[in-house]
């Protein structure tokens, strides 16, 4: 700044600049500012070129506390002067307190070496507002929160206990376990089906002495580190390892039922050939079954029954929804044949009537034999011959000594038609009188089905002819009498075989000239 000094004369000096200092200062802990005692809290100033410090206790300086930081561990009300270019600012204060830091002692109620099975109590102090974190080998022990804990593995304990913010940890107690925890372990599923079985294994250990328990009963001789389980029941087992004894808890071994497996046909063990028979397994809740025929599998036969159609020695596997099977004895069917029931004939079937063919089927005597004409029994045709005279359908049912049921073929049996000859010249043409070597009026028959033909007794001078359809007589009689004449056929069936077709009769007549000269 100029000053100006005015009396009767002036005169100017020369100028000083004048620079105005601003320096904060700010102190700042490290932490909380209530701490525990035995430890410390870190207070902090910022900084600044050129500055230096002083630290104060409540309005006392520290002697030596001439740094940017102070360690304090006692109570108190901080503050730090901070000083530049000969300008003093004295900080925030920042009031320290201390907490009382709790007791921690350990106190063990009993051995600390014991077998397992066993365990101590172990004891810290008690006091208001404290609380407890417990450790083994240094890792904190979920939910151990209470003042006391109770030990029951080895391992070094400890116990932190806190009062507000602080804490002391105890000093260690070492306990000992000696021994091992029986426990089994089994080497498979501890629920099977009969013949079966689980390995059951103990602790391991060289020195370890075992004894096996089931349902709390011992086991005699059951000494060894396994043992192999095949009955339902509750398993323990004892071990005794460095003199100390510890039974294992309980594993409980199922042996699941085995279904019963068994196979009924009505008491049908034989059915006959070209039918079916059923074979029934026993059944039950959650049951499953194979079929098999002669050990082999039948595809797809997966249900209680088995509808069969071929003899075989039939077996069923029965399995539970457990898994557990039976297979069933042996159930031999058999097949019976069918008997023989085919139609030989002893000549055609088609013959005239009043003729007949016999109908024979092979003879067994265990057969039974029934002839039957179009739907219905021929009563009394009972035995493997039949002669058939009437035109039908022919069959036989043939019953075996099984059971088993035959019918034949039919024989179908008909008549030939019979050989026609039939008067062509009007009713009663075919018998004439006739004067002898007068001409006869011709008698013409139509023939049917003849295949050769004679006419016998005409007279003398009185022929026939045949074209194989029409039978002519005719001629002059030259000889007297009473001429009864029959026609042979054959071809067809015959109706009449040298029957009398017809008389011719021829006299000796007088004519009327003979008469006047006599």
């Amino acid at each position: 700044f100029p000053v100006t000094i005015r009396k009767q004369c002036s005169q100017t000096s020369n100028a000083v600049s004048v620079v105005a200092q601003n320096i904060v200062a700010a102190v700042t802990p490290s932490g909380p500012s209530a701490i525990c005692f035995g430890s410390q809290l870190r207070l902090r100033v910022n900084t600044g070129i050129g500055r230096t410090y002083q630290w104060y206790s409540g309005t006392a300086p520290i002697v030596g506390a001439t740094d940017t930081a102070l360690m304090v561990s006692t109570a108190g009300s901080y503050y730090v002067a901070v000083t530049q270019n000969g300008c003093t600012q004295n900080s925030n204060t920042v009031a320290v307190t201390v907490n009382t830091t709790p007791l921690a002692t350990l106190t063990p109620v009993g051995p600390t070496t014991f077998c397992v099975g066993s365990s101590v109590l172990l004891n810290a102090n008690t006091g208001s507002g404290l609380t407890y974190a417990w450790r083994r080998d240094s890792v904190l022990i979920p939910g151990a929160t209470s003042s006391s804990y109770n030990a029951v593995a080895t391992g070094s304990y400890t116990v932190t206990v806190t009062l507000g913010n602080c804490s002391t940890v105890s000093s260690a107690v070492a306990v000992t376990v000696n021994g091992v925890a029986a426990a089994i372990t089994p080497n498979g599923p501890t629920s099977f089906c009969p013949g079966g079985s689980v390995v059951l294994a103990a602790n391991l250990g060289s020195n370890n002495t075992y004894q096996w328990y089931k349902d709390s009963v011992l086991i005699t001789g059951a000494n060894g580190m396994t043992f192999v389980a095949t009955q339902s029941g509750s398993y323990r087992v004892s071990v005794v390892s460095a003199g100390c004894l510890s039974t294992s808890p309980a594993v409980n071994v199922v042996v699941n039922p085995q279904p019963s497996a068994s196979i009924t046909s009505g008491g049908q063990t034989s059915f006959c050939a070209g039918t079916t028979m059923t074979l029934f397994a026993n059944t039950g809740t959650g049951l499953s079954y194979q079929w098999y025929r002669d050990s082999v599998t039948v595809p797809g036969a997966n249900s209680a029954s088995l509808v069969i159609n071929q003899a075989g020695n039939y077996s069923v596997l029965v399995t539970t929804g457990l898994g557990c099977s039976r297979l069933s004895a042996v159930y031999p069917i058999t097949l019976n044949p069918l008997p023989s029931a085919v139609i030989s004939a002893s000549g055609p079937l088609a013959f005239c009537s009043g003729d007949s063919v016999t109908l024979t089927v092979p003879l067994d005597t265990t057969n039974r034999y029934q002839w039957q004409l179009g739907a219905g029994n021929v009563v009394g045709a009972t035995s493997s011959v039949f002669k058939a005279r009437n035109p039908g359908s022919y069959r036989v049912m043939v019953v075996s000594a099984q059971g088993c049921t035959s019918y034949s073929a039919p024989a179908v049996v008909s008549f030939n038609p019979s050989i026609g000859i039939n008067l062509a010249t009007g009713t009663g043409s075919n018998n004439q009188s006739v004067c002898k070597d007068s001409a006869l009026s011709s008698i013409i028959f139509t023939t049917q089905l003849v295949s050769s033909l004679v006419v016998n007794g005409l007279p003398a001078g009185v022929t026939y002819s045949w074209s194989g359809s029409v039978l002519i007589i005719s001629g002059n009689p030259t000889s007297v009498g009473t001429f009864n004449y029959t026609v042979v056929a054959t071809g067809g069936c015959v109706n009449a075989n040298n029957i009398n077709f017809g008389t011719i009769v021829v006299t000796n007549c007088i004519c009327r000239s003979e008469e006047r000269r006599l």
